[in-house]
């Protein structure tokens, strides 16, 4: 009889041990649920934001935060549509180059983009012009 007691016990700490397992899962799919929930609100992904942003966040620089401003729903979006376990760990070289874009291309174009604006507003603004526009505001659209 003594050895049946055993075997009764060591089944119902099975048992136990199961059930204990089951609800230590089910809690963690209830608290990865939520934490989902939480990094997909404004709230957390401005957080992210700010964790990976540290130098921006801490100058308050404002093109930084701008640039987030306009891209966070389209952010909020690709996560929602993708299954957020499903993508991939980011690459350190994939920040490096996404750096060197924002950090070199972009005020590289910026700076190229205002050299050209600047070149055609001195071109249109020249007195002695020989554009058709021109000929068409002093003669209304009539050859002279």
């Amino acid at each position: 009889m003594h050895g049946s007691v055993s075997s009764a016990a060591a089944a119902a700490l099975a048992g136990g041990g199961a059930f204990a397992a089951a609800m230590t899962a089910l809690q963690g799919r209830f608290v990865l649920r939520a934490a989902k929930l939480d990094l997909l609100s404004d709230r957390g992904l401005d957080l992210c934001f700010e964790r990976t942003h540290v130098t921006s966040v801490t100058d308050g620089d404002e093109y930084a935060y701008s640039l987030w401003r306009r891209v966070r729903p389209q952010v909020c979006i690709a996560l929602t549509t993708l299954k957020l376990e499903e993508i991939s760990r980011v690459a350190k070289s994939d920040i490096t180059a996404l750096n060197v874009i924002i950090d070199d291309q972009v005020p590289s174009f910026r700076r190229r983009a205002g050299e050209t604006r600047c070149a055609l507003s001195h071109t249109r603004a020249s007195p002695n012009s020989d554009d058709v526009s021109s000929r068409n505001v002093k003669g209304h659209g009539h050859a002279e």
